[in-house]
């Protein structure tokens, strides 16, 4: 049933990302594509979180968007009636690989979800894509002002907790395009502390 196919994730979920924890630095393309090879999405999930909690240098960037899996996934993001949690294990994988290839479906999640689990996992995976172009379309205008309170909390959160992204949100409360009430009190102080002196003197 339904509730033991959730179990049977977050136990695969846990045991990748326990893989992740422990591999070697060298072995980890090799244990990714071992993984991918398990044809088991939550299994490397797990391990490819584990491997970005640890800042290793590693990303699907071999991914083929003519895949069956790859578009397998994309299948499961896109599907309203799968669980959240099915959903949030694709969305995650997507986040692994590259804006080019994942943006796309990661943006018709957060245009149109309702589902916060689904939601905040798309916003995470955005924000998580090195070029800043996922963080550039987070902050557009137009997504911004449909968005709710509580997705807007969601999307500041995810930008700040990397700080990779401190700069553009900064830029966006400059130019306007985000108000200055934006930032709260406590979010407000966490860049008056900011260790870049530059960051504290804008802020």
């Amino acid at each position: 049933g339904g509730d033991q196919d959730e179990e049977q994730m977050e136990m695969a979920f846990e045991v990748g990302r326990l893989v992740g924890k422990a591999v070697d630095a060298t072995k980890v393309a090799a244990s990714a594509v071992e993984c991918v090879n398990r044809k088991n999405p939550a299994l490397l999930a797990g391990f490819l979180e584990a491997v970005r909690s640890r800042k290793l240098p590693f990303a699907l960037k071999s991914i083929d968007p003519d895949d069956a899996q790859f578009l397998a996934m994309i299948a499961v993001v896109e599907d309203g009636k799968r669980n959240a949690e099915e959903r949030e294990i694709a969305i995650g994988l997507l986040g692994h690989g590259t804006y080019e290839i994942a943006g796309g479906t990661l943006l018709k999640v957060v245009s149109a979800e309702t589902e916060t689990r689904v939601y905040s996992a798309a916003v995470r995976a955005l924000a998580s894509f090195p070029e800043g172009a996922g963080v550039r379309r987070l902050l557009d205008p137009n997504l911004w002002r449909r968005a709710s309170a509580t997705q807007r909390e969601t999307i500041l959160g995810a930008l700040l907790t990397s700080g990779r992204h401190t700069e553009v949100l900064l830029k966006a409360l400059e130019n306007g395009a985000l108000a200055a009430s934006t930032l709260n009190g406590p979010r407000r102080a966490a860049f008056l502390k900011h260790k870049d002196p530059k960051i504290r003197a804008r802020a």
